[in-house]
Formats: C-alpha cells, sequence, structure tokens
C-alpha cells in the first residue's frame, strides 16, 4: 500500500498522522477532501479494463495487474466473462465487495471462525495449492492485492466491514516478524475466538 499511495498523496501534505482533538481530525478532513479531488479527476479518465471470471476474480485481476507498480490510477471498468451487461459503477463495486474475500479461496489470505480476513503469512504463501499463483512470486502477488486495498479508498468503494478485523490496521505497514508485537488476546478474539480460547487455557 506505501508504494501506491505514494503515487496519489505524494504531493499533499496532510500534516500530523497520529495525535489527538482537532490536529487529528484537520488530517481526517484533508484526507476526505484529497480522495473527493482525486475520484473527481479520476471520473472523466480513460477507465482501466479488466476482464475475468466471477469464480477466479483474483487470478484474472493479477494476471492483469502482475505487480503493484503496475496497480492503475484510473478506475476500473469490470467484466465478468459469460456475464451480460456494461460496467456502469455496479460491477466494479461488486468487485471491490468481494475480491478480498475470494483472495481467501487462493491461498493469498487466511480467514477466521469470525469469517474475516488477514494475509496469510510467509511460509503459507510458499505452499499455495493455486497453480497460478504458485506459478510466480506470491508475495508480490500479496502486494498487489495491498495496492488494491488502498486503490478501494481512492476510488471511494466500500468493502463490508467484516471483511478485515481491527488487526489488519495495526500490521499493514509491519514487517511479519514484529506483528506479534501489536496483536492482543482482544484481536485474537475478534479474528478467531476459538484460537483465543486455545490460546487462553494454555496461559492458564
Amino acid at each position: 500500500m506505501a508504494a501506491l499511495s505514494s503515487q496519489y498523496f505524494c504531493t499533499h501534505d496532510a500534516g500530523p498522522v497520529a495525535g489527538r482533538g482537532s490536529h487529528y481530525w484537520m488530517t481526517v478532513e484533508l484526507l476526505q477532501e484529497r480522495l473527493n479531488q482525486l475520484f473527481e479527476e479520476l471520473w472523466n479518465a480513460e477507465q482501466f479494463s479488466v476482464v475475468t471470471h466471477r469464480e477466479d476474480m483474483v487470478d484474472g485481476f493479477l494476471a492483469r495487474v502482475p505487480s503493484v507498480n503496475h496497480i492503475p490510477m484510473a478506475l476500473l471498468e469490470l467484466t465478468f466473462c459469460g456475464e451480460e451487461g456494461k460496467d456502469m459503477g455496479g460491477l466494479a463495486s461488486n468487485f471491490y465487495a468481494e475480491v478480498f474475500s475470494s483472495a481467501c479461496r487462493t491461498g493469498l489470505f487466511e480467514r477466521g471462525s469470525s469469517l474475516c480476513c488477514l494475509p496469510s503469512v510467509t511460509d503459507k504463501l510458499n505452499l499455495l495449492d493455486n497453480q497460478f499463483l504458485a506459478s510466480s512470486d506470491p508475495m508480490q502477488h500479496l502486494q498487489v492485492m495491498g495496492g488494491l486495498l488502498c486503490k478501494t479508498m481512492c476510488d471511494l468503494r466500500r468493502i463490508p466491514s467484516s471483511t478485515f478485523p481491527p488487526l489488519l490496521w495495526k500490521i499493514l505497514f509491519l514487517p511479519e516478524s514484529r506483528w506479534i508485537e501489536v496483536a492482543t488476546l482482544v484481536d485474537c478474539e475478534l479474528y478467531d475466538a476459538d484460537v483465543c480460547r486455545g490460546l487462553l487455557n494454555t496461559l492458564l
């Protein structure tokens, strides 16, 4: 996400990112204003066409966008193979709403008992059962999905709030080796209550 966000916001000084009170709300308001400006600029630009099967939308998107540097600033225009109709915004909305959950089926993301998703750890990425993903660099594909998450915000699209647990926003910019430093038992419970109960039983 960092690479893509620098493309969007490299000329925008948002001031303090952390803080309380007026400083925090100033940052949020500036970010919202910048996102609205970007959306207006991109609305009239030529759209980036993606043709994919609905059941394999992650593979289709990654084939079109092989690395995070290929993620377009333009709005997406989706075509699902075998489905009639032109994308007037609804198909792209469906894509953003479903693509991260679909990534769980590919092995790039893992789903907890709460049904929300987190990125797979490196060891599991190396054991992907998906022929398309396993034939290239799975970590590179995971970076593309991170860039797509950033683009979701920049394109003013929504994804279901249940897609990701709060822990994702803690680990987003941290290396995998530091994830354990910020994760709490509450985060564990929100992601997978069964694992949390087992961990508590072990600790007690």
